[in-house]
């Protein structure tokens, strides 16, 4: 067990796991069953590439969890369980999963603020978390947010996105990566969040121009960069607008009928 007590503390039982060309390995990831306690105070307690059933608690505080996990799953035959309590306070649990074998399968029940996320072998079960930033794999997700303001990135494949309660965010790093549903998409407050230099066609940090959005089936002028589709609530980007250089690429699927404008991206 690690304890870190009272205070603000940053605890981490991430390993390491290594695959060569030449078929050697390197794996120095953590094998037991660890509980790692923030204790009082706002604690960062970071866990990946293990392969034991580990318990983290943040108990008190508005605390950080950071799963990382970098492993490629060769050797796991039993399904690894990480269980993360934010306990009281204003709590963000962070998952990012690289050389993942599948998609993320997820899980929320708003009444228990309870829930799950799975990719192949490895599950992280949470409750008391007041948002969750999630970033999706290469293939086909199922993410589901929580009750509080999420961050949510499909990355590569079609993906299907929930919100759930809260104000929240949907992020994209590229426009090509396939399209992504999203479902419960609220006009009035949440964003779409695209990295600006991974879409190109001179977008720049910051607002998305008045100019840089419309409303139809394709652009209209050469300003325009994102198009929504009123009527059956797809959208669309075009790098140059009315112009004949690029042909525009649906990346998102939206409910029909929304109140879409540009304030409601955001570019990064």
């Amino acid at each position: 067990m690690l304890s870190g007590g009272d205070g603000n503390d940053s605890l981490d039982i991430s390993g390491d796991y290594s695959y060569y060309a030449s078929y050697d390995y390197s794996d120095s990831r953590p094998s037991g069953n660890n509980t790692l306690e923030g204790g009082a105070g706002d604690d960062r307690l970071s866990f990946g590439n293990s392969t034991g059933d580990n318990l983290l608690s943040g108990d008190d505080g508005n605390d950080s969890f950071n799963l990382i996990t970098n492993s490629i799953d060769t050797d796991l035959s039993d399904l690894v369980t990480q269980t993360v309590d934010g306990g009281n306070g204003n709590d963000s649990l962070f998952t990012i999963y690289n050389y993942a074998a599948g998609g993320i399968t997820s899980t929320f029940n708003a009444t228990t603020n309870t829930g799950s996320i799975t990719v192949g072998l490895y599950r992280v079960n949470y409750n008391n978390m007041e948002q969750l930033h999630i970033s999706g794999t290469s293939y086909d997700d199922n993410i589901v947010g929580s009750n509080g303001n999420d961050i949510l990135f499909g990355a590569d494949g079609n993906d299907s996105l929930i919100g759930g309660d809260g104000t929240d965010t949907f992020g994209f790093y590229n426009y090509n990566g396939g399209v992504d549903t999203i479902y419960d998409f609220n006009a009035t407050n949440e964003l779409i969040q695209v990295y600006a230099t991974s879409f190109g066609g001179g977008l720049s940090k910051g607002s998305l121009q008045t100019s840089q959005f419309t409303i139809g089936t394709s652009a209209t002028t050469t300003n325009q960069r994102f198009i929504y589709d009123f009527d059956t609530g797809a959208l669309f980007f075009d790098q140059d607008g009315s112009a004949s250089g690029f042909t525009q690429v649906k990346f998102t699927q939206l409910s029909a009928g929304l109140s879409l404008t540009e304030k409601n991206f955001v570019l990064v």
